[in-house]
């Protein structure tokens, strides 16, 4: 199976609404405001993740410069926040099994600026129509986060185990 990774490299306009574009560093303050609500919305349900201050502006900086952090737009407004990385060397053992054996795209940290209004299903969405194959991961007690990946056609393949040794919920959509 031949998969394409990337429908398009430039900035995918789908209609008036809605836009996907590189973050810049003039966006780096509203990331990390966004970043600094999503970390204490899961604090507040007792999940650990992004509670070390990871991610933090450096790690969001370097997104921005190597042209891997890009951001959600509705109607000019930041929405959303996501990375994209061609491979993760965590993703290459799992307990479980991916779908295929192919080349992905893996999307981290996936942030929205408001919860409980379908910004997250929303900007699933918008990944799906920009990436062929996807992989993701994200906490086991993240309930929201994992609801919305299998709402969206996201496969649950098991359990990846990020360099810390933390474990998480791994998933997976493929455009056939």
């Amino acid at each position: 199976m031949n998969i394409i990774l990337q429908k398009n490299e430039l900035e995918v306009n789908y209609n008036v609404d809605m836009n996907i574009r590189n973050a810049e560093l003039s966006d780096l303050k509203i990331i990390m405001e966004m970043i600094d609500k999503g970390r204490s919305h899961i604090s507040a349900y007792g999940i650990d993740q992004w509670q070390d201050g990871y991610p933090n502006e450096d790690t969001i900086r370097e997104d921005i410069e190597l042209k891997r952090g890009f951001i959600l737009l509705k109607e000019d407004e930041i929405i959303g926040y996501y990375t994209k990385i061609d491979h993760d060397p965590c993703y290459d053992k799992i307990e479980g099994k991916w779908l295929v054996d192919e080349p992905y795209v893996t999307i981290h940290r996936t942030v929205v600026r408001e919860f409980n209004r379908g910004y997250g299903s929303l900007m699933m969405a918008e990944l799906k129509k920009r990436y062929c194959h996807i992989r993701i991961d994200t906490h086991e007690g993240n309930i929201s986060m994992n609801k919305c990946l299998i709402k969206n056609g996201f496969v649950y393949c098991g359990i990846i185990y990020l360099a810390s040794g933390d474990a998480r919920n791994a998933y997976e959509f493929i455009d056939q």
